[in-house]
């Protein structure tokens, strides 16, 4: 294992990354690789908690938006005429119905008052 250099060393202190921390490796080819070392314990608890508290923040920020998207949608609901519209609808469809129910009965009225005279004649 190669010793790190004073670059190496001053861009691992500067990233908050856990891919900043880089240590370089021989490879029996003898070219150089770069891969990541673990920090020390200092520096990856910062980085967890700035971690947390950038999860925390990007997730209170979907939240406020949703609830702001929901209400949004409420209040254009609530103003729409669409739910006039199907009231209108279903008071017609049922008046529809009910006048088509009455003129059955009537008709089936008419038809047994035939048939009944035609028997009694």
């Amino acid at each position: 294992m190669m010793r790190w250099t004073e670059e190496q060393r001053s861009l691992c202190q500067r990233e908050s990354s856990r891919w900043s921390y880089l240590r370089v490796h021989s490879t029996p080819l003898t070219t150089s690789r770069w891969t990541p070392c673990p920090p020390d314990a200092s520096m990856m608890n910062s980085a967890r908690i700035h971690d947390k508290c950038t999860l925390k923040k990007f997730w209170e920020q979907k939240i406020e938006k949703h609830v702001e998207r929901k209400g949004n949608e409420d209040s254009r609901m609530k103003t729409s005429a669409l739910s006039k519209l199907r009231e209108e609808w279903i008071l017609r469809l049922q008046n529809r119905n009910q006048h088509l129910i009455e003129t059955t009965r009537e008709e089936e009225l008419r038809k047994a008052k035939r048939v009944q005279a035609i028997l009694t004649a």
